[in-house]
């Protein structure tokens, strides 16, 4: 990790929008999935369910792959100042330029936030979308990074079980000719094991939950892989 990046991820925990183990998250997928020499296509899109204010992170690792960000977050209410705040971190990373509007960096509109900005020349935009989870496959997008920690079955979670029983569905938004790569906890029920098998495990500490990391296959290869 470049010293750059380092400087941008202090101040990020310093102000609680990163996690303190993201440091080694980032180094070990980093070190395990180069990105592109191309930039990425047109429609191709980073998901997070359930996200709350973790933006920075998927941000930074979904940049070499995604046009578009959807982070989900149903309870706005509880995070509305912080989310004005938050974009002051965007033009920290190198290559990015928040597009400046004639009000408010964040629009509003109906029942999502967007802000957009350019990296590396391309327009990116970051959806912060006030609705069920679900709603995503209804979007009309090519799914190119999956990302998904800190969910649960209980209070203050989704209650949905997307690392296992939504997967399958989840895979039908990824382009047969696409790698869809992922990020996840495997939280709530754990991670579909057909997936899992392949997926790269991370623990960052013994007394801590862990990571995997990997390529989501598109529908077609996980029907390949189950026949």
């Amino acid at each position: 990790m470049s010293y750059f990046l380092k400087h941008v991820i202090s101040s990020a925990i310093k102000y609680g929008f990163i996690k303190r183990q993201d440091r080694r998250l980032l180094k070990e997928f980093s070190e395990k999935y180069k990105p592109f020499n191309a930039p990425p296509i047109f429609n191709s899109a980073l998901f997070y369910p359930s996200a709350g204010l973790d933006l920075i992170i998927p941000l930074i690792l979904g940049l070499p792959y995604c046009r578009d960000f959807y982070f989900y977050e149903w309870e706005p209410k509880f995070y509305i100042d912080d989310i004005e705040k938050i974009h002051c971190f965007f033009p920290t990373l190198n290559g990015i330029t928040v597009i400046k509007t004639d009000q408010f960096d964040w629009i509003v509109e109906n029942e999502k936030r967007l802000i957009s900005f350019k990296h590396n020349s391309i327009e990116r935009t970051i959806h912060w979308v006030h609705k069920d989870n679900k709603d995503f496959l209804t979007r009309n997008v090519n799914l190119a990074f999956y990302f998904h920690r800190g969910d649960s079955y209980g209070e203050g979670g989704s209650g949905q079980f997307w690392d296992s029983d939504l997967l399958p569905e989840l895979m039908k938004k990824v382009p047969n000719d696409y790698r869809c790569l992922f990020v996840t906890d495997g939280e709530p029920r754990g991670l579909l094991e057909s997936v899992k098998e392949k997926a790269h495990e991370f623990k960052i500490h013994e007394n801590m939950g862990r990571y995997y990391f990997g390529i989501l296959p598109s529908q077609l290869q996980y029907s390949c892989i189950n026949n």
